[in-house]
């Protein structure tokens, strides 16, 4: 991924809302993508919940978790679904009143590992992957490794206070 290139597009269907996400329709605003493999996707927590501490509002600032499923044989597919559905149900509990947590909890799962690929994203080592995605459907901050949640907030603060 190099930064100022085009976002590559997706379209998932988000666990448990059913709605179908897809970048076009978040054009002239910021979206941070997470792309965490099946086996890592709960310590995405921790980051969400801090960004939305600093960016509360859905509006400002999507945030759409990205779990790579391709390793899941189809067999467990359903299993790996309703356990999605009731980790969602669980965070939901925690999404303040008045946010609606369809917008504040976008699970996607990646089930052909597809989107994830498009991305250059190789689940190898067990450290999340951050994209952000600009108003202008291009790239404009990536992370992988260790601390993704402070690296988050450092990098969300300086785009924010920047415009």
């Amino acid at each position: 991924m190099q930064i100022g290139a085009p976002a590559p597009q997706l379209a998932l269907q988000a666990v448990a809302s059913g709605r179908q996400f897809n970048l076009t329709e978040f054009r002239d605003r910021h979206v941070l993508l997470i792309f965490v493999s099946a086996y890592e996707a709960r310590s995405t927590r921790e980051v969400v919940i801090a960004v939305r501490q600093q960016f509360p509002e859905f509006q400002r600032l999507p945030i759409a978790i990205v779990i790579n499923l391709r390793p899941v044989p189809r067999l467990l597919r359903r299993t790996v679904n309703n356990f999605m559905e009731s980790a969602y149900r669980e965070a939901a509990a925690d999404v303040p009143p008045g946010f609606n947590p369809a917008d504040h909890l976008i699970l996607l799962p990646d089930w052909t590992g597809g989107v994830t690929n498009t991305y250059g994203i190789n689940h190898s080592t067990a450290s999340m992957y951050l994209v952000l995605v600009g108003p202008d459907s291009k790239i404009t901050g990536a992370f992988h490794g260790q601390d993704a949640t402070d690296k988050a907030i450092d990098f969300l603060r300086t785009l924010f206070d920047a415009e």
